[in-house]
């Protein structure tokens, strides 16, 4: 029996690895993302993709008050499903998916409600939104029988894209 052994390969990051000797042995260089993933492999961290925050919407009243989702750029579908970018869980009327879109233009430095797209009823400061809507801070979206404030980070005080040329690079960031 231990001759039909097969060798099986390990997780994703066993897999990189193989890879990375694999070029090592050819002597190709590492791209920059194989650098980074690399280096996020070792310390355990996700390799989940990251997005800079654009703006959040908190829940002020309802079964998840206090709790924050963040809102990036391009559309933000909000419903129950695992699948959509902002999972609100603990409201049996808020519907599995697209029950509200938000979207956020970063060259506008925005955020819009996208009535004609949302499956669900949703209210801004009270009213009933069937078309797309700006949101400014402090705005009240009802969903559900929640209610969520909108708050505004990249359009009000900061612009992403003057931040990312001021910054600097920090040593965990920096792969080369």
């Amino acid at each position: 029996m231990d001759k039909w052994k097969y060798e099986e390969i390990g997780a994703k990051e066993d897999l990189s690895l193989k890879n990375r000797k694999y070029k090592t042995l050819k002597r190709e260089k590492l791209t920059l993302e194989e650098k980074y993933k690399d280096k996020r492999t070792e310390k355990k961290l996700s390799l989940e993709e990251e997005f800079p925050v654009c703006a959040w919407i908190v829940c002020i009243e309802g079964s998840r008050m206090g709790c924050s989702y963040n809102i990036v750029e391009g559309k933000n579908y909000i419903g129950k499903n695992d699948t959509m970018t902002i999972q609100i869980l603990g409201y049996d009327d808020i519907r599995d998916k697209r029950h509200a879109v938000i979207a956020f233009d970063m060259r506008g430095l925005k955020g819009t409600l996208l009535g004609e797209e949302c499956i669900g009823f949703v209210r801004l400061n009270g009213k009933a939104v069937y078309t797309s809507k700006e949101l400014k801070d402090g705005d009240i979206l009802e969903i559900g029988s929640g209610k969520f404030m909108y708050i505004d980070y990249a359009g009000n005080n900061y612009g992403w894209e003057e931040k990312r040329e001021e910054a600097k690079t920090s040593d965990y960031d920096d792969v080369e």
